[in-house]
């Protein structure tokens, strides 16, 4: 059974994505072996303030409430707010111990009340908000949708996170159009692939940061200006490449001080809009809201992208 992860899983392998997950390679591989029980559920739970454990324990089956689905899963995808949240500091999580995992595929075993039995069987990929590093999930029919036949599971399973987080940053609140110009923090990660698929769907200008590892298979990926971040400066770059104007989108899962440099990277009513908070990993302390900005959507909530215009801020 393979592990999916919702970071590059294309491209990726599995022992790094383990590693990445803070998780032993043989734990994530051997458990579904091991733990065959009839009519028994596994799951992976984990140790507060320790990232790097991981505990397989077995309760029975869970049973669908009305309107909902229980999948059988096949692949799950792992997020940097799993991260966050086995360390405690996604304010959106369950109390610990807990099973975190906010995507899943699978197949529908079975239904609740309400729901079409005809879908039993049916291959699905599914929001869980949390517990989806399990064996079997129910999940609220309208967050389940259909896997068209062109993706396996275990690309199935990243699509949900990513792609929904980049189309709110880039479309629903970032109202990325034609011939405008976005610049994408972390062009290699989930969401930044995401965006940029969306981007260039839209007919936008691309400009991305990345590790310069990355750019050859960026290119390929339709980027049109990839930034090495490591050894230039990027806001210095983008403004080179825009002859000084700047452009009207950025989407920033950084945070911290990169958030000033990336707004001096906006042309005049350009929007900025921020997710994940990566710094946060590291400084352990919850980030506000810059105090006294006009926001859309504003959220301290990790998994919603918040969005700043430099029509409103000074």
């Amino acid at each position: 059974q393979k592990l999916a992860i919702g970071k590059n899983a294309a491209t990726i392998g599995f022992k790094e994505a383990a590693k990445i997950a803070g998780v032993h390679y043989t734990t994530v591989y051997d458990w579904r072996r091991d733990l065959k029980s009839l009519g028994k559920e596994a799951f992976l739970a984990y140790q507060p303030s320790y990232t790097g454990v991981l505990k397989i324990h077995e309760k029975s089956d869970p049973a669908p409430s009305p309107g909902e689905v229980l999948i059988k899963v096949k692949a799950i995808g792992i997020n940097f707010a799993d991260i966050l949240a086995r360390k405690g500091l996604y304010p959106d999580a369950p109390k610990p111990p807990c099973v975190v995992g906010y995507e899943v595929s699978g197949v529908i075993e079975s239904v609740g009340q309400g729901v079409d039995s005809s879908k039993i069987g049916n291959p699905v990929l599914a929001l869980t908000r949390f517990n989806g590093y399990s064996d079997k999930v129910c999940v609220s029919e309208k967050a389940v949708f259909p896997i068209p036949e062109s993706l396996d599971f275990e690309k199935a399973a990243v699509i949900p996170v990513n792609y929904l987080t980049a189309y709110q940053l880039v479309y629903v609140m970032g109202g990325l159009k034609k011939g405008e110009s976005v610049l994408i923090h972390n062009a290699g990660g989930g969401v930044g692939l995401a965006a940029l698929d969306i981007a260039l769907h839209l007919g936008a200008t691309t400009y991305g940061t990345s590790s310069a590892g990355k750019h050859s298979f960026l290119k390929e990926r339709g980027l049109s200006y990839p930034i090495d971040y490591r050894n230039h400066d990027f806001l210095s770059s983008v403004l080179d490449l825009t002859s000084g104007k700047g452009v009207e989108l950025i989407i920033d899962p950084i945070g911290g001080k990169n958030w000033k440099k990336s707004y001096k990277a906006l042309r005049s009513t350009g929007r900025l809009g921020m997710f994940g908070v990566s710094t946060q990993l590291s400084s352990e302390r919850v980030l506000r809201c810059p105090p006294g900005a006009a926001s859309q959507g504003a959220s301290n909530d990790y998994k919603k992208p918040v969005l700043y215009s430099t029509e409103f801020m000074g």
